[in-house]
């Protein structure tokens, strides 16, 4: 199993709402780039109503919200459900400003 983390589509997410959910995936000990997906949705507890109406695990810690997911075919079910319930999405990287020197 995995987690995708989902965050508000806003133009200026708060940078330590993404800095948890890096901290809390990123392994001790690496030596290669490390990425970490995230999906931006707008209307984010509506969102989260909806996947959870679909039987989908949020996990809630610290204002960080994460999709447990199980594979391929449940991110795409996950997908088509916002795209169906009318939430523009994105992608994100939110490990993009670590440096990997």
């Amino acid at each position: 199993m995995g987690r995708i983390a989902l965050l508000p589509n806003e133009s200026k997410t708060d940078e330590a709402y993404r800095q948890n959910l890096v901290e809390r995936s990123m392994p001790l000990n690496y030596m290669a780039d490390f990425s970490a997906l995230g999906i931006l949705v707008e209307r984010l507890p509506e969102a989260i109503h909806l996947l959870e109406k679909h039987r989908f695990k949020i996990v809630m810690q610290n204002r960080c919200a994460e999709i447990v997911t199980d594979g391929p075919e449940q991110i795409r079910r996950l997908l088509h459900i916002l795209d169906s319930g009318g939430f523009g999405f994105g992608f994100t990287d939110l490990a993009d400003s670590i440096y990997q020197g």
